[in-house]
């Protein structure tokens, strides 16, 4: 009788690194894919026609026209329009020229008090 005891503490024993391999990869493989995997769809539902991407082939362009699943690029330098699924845009690409006006006046300013 006492074996039949120390055999199912040995056989749980032996199924507790299972369990902890299914709650490591349920937390740290899984879980963070899907919120990676949501991020994605959150970013090509939210394309708008204006919006300057980068697809997974490294190709740049700005979207011209949106579709169902597809969409129209124009790419520089002769303005040549490309139709590409939506599953491609890797990025949207954010335009700081607001940002870029600050800093040049910030340096304006260490110039002049470079002079005295």
């Amino acid at each position: 009788m006492a074996n039949t005891g120390a055999n199912a503490a040995g056989s749980l024993g032996m199924f507790f690194p299972l369990i902890l391999m299914g709650f490591f990869l349920y937390f740290f493989v899984m879980k963070p894919q899907k919120k990676r995997q949501k991020e994605v769809m959150d970013m090509r539902s939210s394309l708008k026609v204006g919006d300057t991407v980068i697809l997974y082939s490294g190709l740049i362009g700005l979207i011209i026209e949106i579709k169902d699943d597809t969409m129209v690029l124009e790419c520089a330098p002769d303005n040549t329009h490309l139709t590409f699924k939506n599953w491609s845009v890797r990025e949207v690409v954010i335009n700081d020229t607001d940002d870029d006006d600050e800093i040049e006046e910030d340096d304006e300013d260490i110039e002049i008090d470079e002079e005295k």
